[in-house]
């Protein structure tokens, strides 16, 4: 199937309220006022998604994956765990470009080509998308929700990706910022792994649950 006949056809599969503007399309959080929050990772699948996996699986913690498109096949086996386990997937472009500079026949093809990947190896297309960087302009913003449920920010950005930060700054980042349905976003790295315990045993000290998207769009 190429990309513009998965054009065509993504305007019947996804449902058709998407097809209009939607003011609850660009969601940073959730309206609640259960004590839940979203943990959201980017950047995957990498070779510490299995590394990560096997934490939240310790903990009885589900989670939702921004995945990109390129690397999809090479860590299939990693993919294909996800939703079995109970975590929801997002689009997160095929090759992490900033999408704001791209026309629109290139960004369809860049969300084309993810789609038909994730639907190859999960059997779904994911409603979410999240653009590279948080960089997409308001007509994209449009367009994007032709194909999309939803465009996912985050509320929490402890930019774990800093390589000034420590482990404890990024969890007292997190922690000191939590409210009901928030959405954190972190990156698919050595460290996370390695913080990722602890940060989970401190949310949960502190009374929250973490969960899906999927699970917290439904509190």
């Amino acid at each position: 199937m190429n990309w513009k006949l998965w054009f065509v056809l993504s305007c019947f599969i996804v449902p058709c309220q998407v097809c209009f503007a939607n003011s609850d399309f660009v969601i940073r959080s959730v309206q609640t006022a259960e004590p839940v929050v979203a943990l959201t990772f980017d950047d995957g699948p990498t070779r510490y998604t299995d590394d990560i996996l096997a934490v939240l699986e310790e903990y009885q913690v589900t989670a939702t994956f921004f995945l990109i498109g390129s690397q999809l096949k090479r860590y299939s086996d990693y993919v294909t765990r996800l939703i079995p386990e109970g975590h929801s997937v997002g689009n997160h472009s095929y090759d992490h470009r900033h999408i704001s500079v791209q026309s629109e026949a290139d960004l369809l093809k860049n969300i084309a080509k993810t789609q038909l990947l994730f639907h190859d190896l999960l059997g779904i297309l994911p409603i979410y998308y999240r653009p590279p960087y948080g960089d997409v302009n308001s007509k994209q913003e449009l367009l994007l929700q032709k194909h999309f449920s939803y465009l996912v920010r985050w509320s929490i950005d402890p930019k774990d990706w800093d390589r000034k930060q420590s482990n404890n700054d990024i969890i007292d980042h997190i922690t000191t910022r939590l409210k009901p349905g928030a959405i954190i976003v972190l990156h698919e790295r050595k460290r996370t792994v390695r913080l990722l315990a602890e940060l989970i045993e401190v949310i949960h000290l502190q009374g929250y649950q973490v969960v899906s998207l999927d699970e917290l769009i439904n509190f």
